[in-house]
């Protein structure tokens, strides 16, 4: 299986900022658990951070894209069920790539979605 042009290894340098971010950074000492935690704290409060320990985006993608997704909807996001917490994160999804094919950047191999299960061979 061919690997996405979109993961890429590190740098010597790009790693050492990572371990400098995650050493140094507002996520310094944290759990993993912490780390979501404080992640989506500061997002509702309109504060993006990409989460360093996981390698994970906010919910909308803001931490990466040039995106602002309304307060009120941060809030309801930071309130809303797991079951409507995912509803919503389709909707960041779509939005985040309709934004990347009208700038032409979406990838032309598509986008995969990772649900942390092992991906199928295609």
């Amino acid at each position: 299986m061919d690997e996405s042009p979109l993961v890429k290894e590190r740098t010597a340098t790009e790693q050492m900022l990572h371990e400098k971010s995650i050493a140094e950074g507002p996520f310094a000492g944290m759990t993993e658990d912490e780390s979501i935690e404080f992640q989506l704290r500061e997002w509702v409060k309109g504060n993006s951070l990409h989460n360093p320990i996981r390698e994970e985006c906010c919910p909308d993608f803001s931490c990466c894209a040039p995106i602002r997704t309304p307060d009120n909807v941060r809030e309801r996001f930071g309130n809303a069920t797991r079951e409507e917490q995912r509803g919503m994160l389709g909707m960041f999804l779509g939005g985040c790539i309709s934004q990347a094919q009208e700038s032409g950047e979406l990838p032309e191999k598509g986008i995969y979605i990772a649900d942390g299960t092992e991906p199928e061979e295609h």
